[in-house]
């Protein structure tokens, strides 16, 4: 309060308010380096609320943080602040190991407009997570993909629509979708692969051989009889 009186009676309060502003962005830049991951987390959702751009740059390295809660806040605020060129560091995350880093980073992609994400959100669509692939489908949606969002909604009906889309870029997530816990999710990405042009997936089809459900292996020795 003292700070800002003294300015108020040398500047204007335009002027006051934009220094003020400059102050609040620099005090919260400091915070950026507390020990305490919630000082941390504080301070970077009063530089989001401040809209301070600018701020960026110190961001970025907060994706790489060893505390979740640290990744997910940063790559809300990267998403919030509105700052593009920062897209691979973004879909770094997609593949990260805590379910909501990963969706916090889907929401910023969309959020920012980033094409050059629709590959790698395309893939989430055979994610096991159900909230991960309606979020990458949402995301897809918000991308100028709507399609996706019509066959994705984070049911297992997902991978059934997938594998009957026809679209040749449905054989990312037909694979990701192989590694799945459930044996007909990994039968029906077989079946899907197939119908794509089996000889690109021969390599797939024969570790399928190996699955230790019969009817995958019954699937996997159909794709192969049928090339």
């Amino acid at each position: 309060k003292r700070f800002v009186s003294r300015l108020q009676g040398v500047f204007s309060p335009k002027r006051v308010n934009l220094v003020y502003k400059a102050f609040q962005i620099w005090l919260n830049l400091r915070g950026l380096c507390a020990a305490d991951p919630k000082q941390r987390i504080a301070a970077v959702k009063a530089l989001v609320s401040l809209q301070a751009r600018n701020a960026v740059p110190a961001l970025l390295p907060m994706l790489q943080d060893q505390d979740v809660h640290i990744r997910h806040t940063a790559a809300w605020a990267l998403g919030e602040l509105g700052d593009h060129g920062n897209a691979a560091e973004l879909i770094t995350l997609l593949e990260d190991r805590e379910l909501e880093v990963r969706k916090a980073a889907i929401k910023a992609l969309a959020q920012l407009g980033e094409r050059q994400a629709v590959t790698p959100l395309i893939k989430l669509l055979g994610d096991g997570d159900s909230d991960i692939r309606n979020a990458a489908a949402k995301a897809l949606a918000a991308l100028g993909e709507p399609r996706w969002h019509e066959w994705v909604t984070g049911t297992d009906d997902d991978f059934v629509k997938l594998a009957q889309c026809g679209d040749r870029r449905a054989a990312p997530p037909l694979t990701k979708a192989l590694e799945h816990s459930a044996w007909f999710v990994r039968k029906t990405a077989i079946e899907g692969l197939g119908r794509l042009g089996g000889k690109n997936f021969l390599g797939l089809f024969r570790k399928a051989l190996q699955d230790k459900h019969p009817d995958v292996r019954e699937a996997a020795a159909a794709a192969l009889k049928k090339l």
